[in-house]
């Protein structure tokens, strides 16, 4: 299956020094699903993942202005699903499972940072409530909660939800 996703929102968690931003990104990913029983499956998925947060800085002649930072992932992510109700042409799942992502580069405001003090791994738990209808389509919401540091230079993970649209080629 093939999968087109719109991420809701990213920001960063444990940066008391300036208020993080969330910021709107994009991500692209390919998954399937596999039954491991009666009413459990796997969800591996493999692809690209845009994460990031926006700040506003200040200048000393007071002017303010919003700077985006922009991660840029591959990433993999195998979350178990939950089935929770019994009905074949809508079926809801919840579940969880652990997500692992490279940092591919960290873009300021669309022009390349140098990545000396940047992760280039990030691990952490990816949260979902999944929705297939007709064994054709998906809606998904999901939550990816890092567990590592993004920077080098202080303790910072990265948070990201957004919902899935997907359609499934059979």
């Amino acid at each position: 299956m093939w999968i087109g996703k719109k991420q809701l929102l990213s920001s960063i968690t444990h940066v008391k020094d300036f208020n993080p931003k969330p910021l709107f990104t994009f991500q692209f990913s390919g998954f399937a699903i596999i039954p491991i029983g009666q009413s459990l499956e796997m969800q591996p998925c493999l692809g690209y993942r845009g994460k990031g947060y926006g700040v506003n800085e200040r200048y000393r002649d007071s002017s303010q202005q919003r700077v985006n930072y922009d991660y840029n992932y591959l990433q993999l992510s195998s979350p178990v699903l939950l089935r929770c109700n019994t009905n074949d042409n809508y079926k809801w799942y919840a579940g969880a499972g652990p997500y692992l992502a490279y940092l591919i580069n960290v873009k300021c405001d669309g022009s390349n940072v140098p990545m000396d003090s940047y992760h280039r791994i990030d691990f952490g738990i990816d949260f979902s409530i999944a929705l297939t209808i007709r064994k054709r389509w998906l809606i998904a919401l999901a939550s990816d909660l890092g567990l590592s540091n993004v920077h080098s230079y202080a303790h910072s993970t990265s948070i990201s939800s957004g919902i899935t649209l997907g359609y499934f080629f059979n």
